[in-house]
């Protein structure tokens, strides 16, 4: 202002006795931007094209810049401690401005106050008798103000219980959490890094927050529940251990929620579950060191991990995504390249959904999107070998003069066919029938076959499934016993209480071997006695043998024959 002639260029420095930086612009008016703080000092050249004198300076003007920017928050730390004699720093962190001024609350962040002559990117404390919640009110100028999060001093036995494990792991004993306070009605938990116990659940619980505080902890769920609404902390060495039937619990919101269930058993196998129902529910995850209900598995490759994960209500909208985690000593006959999901309902199939292998070599997670299915275990295998033939049942039937041998399979995955394998001695087998397979099935299909004339021989019986890239399972081996009642073979008196007579029809002469079998399954005797053809008799003395209801197996020619005997 109050300059004659016109603007010839405007020039600032950062020290008014150093040269000045000049700034093209003949503007009355300058708009010129620092990017870093500091006093800077500003001047404009004016001259005058008419006249011969040389241009001239106007004052220094100084401007002080305090940031680039508005000043950002930052973050306030958070402290626990057991009992009312309490020393510590909370700390700022992630902060950018000029000053700083930090606030108390006591009554849950409703009121705030500021802390006398508390301005700095600390805060030391002591003798915190109660919960207490701290923020800074951070400035920088003209560039305005912000608060930063809120943190806190927290008192365990309050809102949050301590387990410290004192005494041993039970849960139920005060004595394990600091103040004497039981985690459980929806207290959060906090598990101290120098626990000298693990927690070990001894009831059906239910908890707010847990925290694990990298001390190599975990809590022992044993054959009881854990209900919790968050999970912090959980890794490798710090999770909810699946020891035996009890589970992990959560409720997740249906629009989108989500929950990372921190839990494995001999190691840590988490999932984390998104709700897209539509509707909120009750999840329950329990995680074992195998695939259950599936013994059969040299062919496929897989996670030898089941996550049993529970649903309260019908699955239903966009259905549910997880995400699933192993590590790569948990693969067998791997790699697992392209994983997919399995489930099992009365038979393990490729889940309903989307799965797709996390990053990273080797591939040790994979997420799974749409699952609209229902609930109970799951299982992980590859792509090119999705879990294999799942057999139902493998029985034994003796028909009259025959054995019927039947087996049922819950699905198929590149199975050939099923050869049928017998022995007399369980040691030496040979092929008695060879039966193709259905190869790829996801539904109950039925086989069965006819041994003639089987019935009166102690025989054995295997069964081989065998997949088109040659690898094979056996199933078995059964004993086949049926020996039959014998219209040959007759006993009296019947009941009697000390002798009986045995006689035996013949049309030629041979050898019998009897076996006279206790109420109770034990042998009593075994003897080889020779008849003659027509009719032979023999007595048998029984008369040292307690009453009830005895057998006599007898073996003629091959073949096997059964005779009840009462002893009175």
């Amino acid at each position: 202002n109050g300059y004659t002639g016109s603007v010839q260029k405007w020039q600032f420095t950062t020290n008014i006795s150093s040269p000045a930086t000049d700034i093209v612009s003949t503007a009355s008016v300058l708009s010129h931007t620092q990017t870093s703080a500091g006093t800077y000092y500003y001047r404009c050249v004016i001259g005058n094209a008419s006249c011969s004198s040389a241009p001239l300076n106007t004052e220094w003007y100084p401007i002080t810049v305090v940031s680039g920017g508005a000043p950002i928050g930052g973050s306030v730390s958070t402290n626990y401690h057991c009992g009312v004699k309490n020393v510590g720093v909370i700390e700022l962190s992630g902060a950018t401005g000029g000053s700083y001024q930090w606030q108390i609350s006591s009554d849950g962040g409703n009121n705030w106050s500021n802390v006398p002559s508390a301005t700095a990117q600390t805060l030391a404390y002591q003798n915190i008798t109660s919960n207490r919640q701290y923020r800074v009110l951070v400035s920088n100028g003209a560039c305005g103000s912000s608060y930063s999060s809120i943190g806190a001093v927290e008192l365990y036995g309050t809102n949050i219980c301590q387990w410290t494990g004192a005494i041993d792991g039970s849960w139920a004993n005060a004595g394990n959490w600091c103040a004497g306070i039981i985690a459980d009605e929806g207290r959060a938990m906090d598990v101290s890094a120098t626990a000298a116990n693990e927690p070990v659940l001894d009831a059906n619980r239910t908890i707010s927050t847990l925290r694990f505080n990298s001390g190599s902890k975990k809590v022992v769920l044993s054959d009881y529940n854990l209900t919790a609404s968050e999970i912090l902390g959980g890794d490798t060495l710090n999770y909810v251990q699946t020891s035996g039937t009890g589970s992990l619990r959560a409720s997740i919101a249906g629009a989108g929620g989500s929950f990372n269930f921190a839990t494995g058993k001999s190691t840590f196998n988490p999932v984390t579950i998104t709700n897209n129902s539509g509707s909120n529910d009750f999840f329950t995850v329990r995680v074992s060191d195998e695939i259950q209900n599936c013994t059969y598995l040299s062919s496929a490759k897989y996670v030898n991990r089941t996550w049993d994960i529970g649903k309260a209500t019908a699955n239903g909208g966009s259905g549910i995504s997880f995400l699933f985690n192993w590590y790569e000593s948990q693969v067998v006959n791997g790699p697992v390249l392209s994983p997919i999901l399995n489930h099992y309902g009365t038979n393990w199939a490729t889940a309903a959904g989307t799965s797709a292998a996390g990053a990273g070599s080797p591939v040790l997670s994979m997420t799974h999107t749409g699952y609209t299915g229902t609930f109970s275990p799951f299982a992980i295998s590859d792509l090119s070998t999705p879990l294999p033939v799942t057999m139902s049942s493998f029985n034994l039937t003796c028909v009259e003069e025959d054995v019927e041998v039947s087996w049922q399979t819950a699905s198929e995955y590149n199975s050939n066919y099923f050869q049928l394998e017998t022995s007399l001695d369980g040691l030496n087998w040979e092929i008695a029938e060879t039966l193709p397979a259905a190869g790829f099935s996801q539904e109950l299909i039925n086989y069965s076959f006819v041994d003639q004339d089987a019935a009166r021989k102690e025989k054995y019986y295997r069964l081989k499934q065998v997949d088109f890239n040659g690898e094979y399972e056996m199933y078995g081996s059964l004993k086949a016993d049926c020996a039959l009642e014998s219209s040959e073979v007759s006993l009296y008196p019947n009941p009697c209480e000390s002798l009986v007579t045995l006689s035996f029809s013949s049309q030629i002469p041979t050898k019998i071997n009897y076996t006279l079998i206790s109420p109770e399954g034990k042998v009593l005797e075994n003897k080889q006695m020779s008849i003659q053809s027509g009719i032979t008799v023999y007595t048998l003395d029984v008369s040292e043998y307690q009453s009830g209801m005895y057998m006599l197996q007898f073996e003629i020619n091959e073949k096997r024959f059964i005779k009840k005997l009462t002893v009175q």
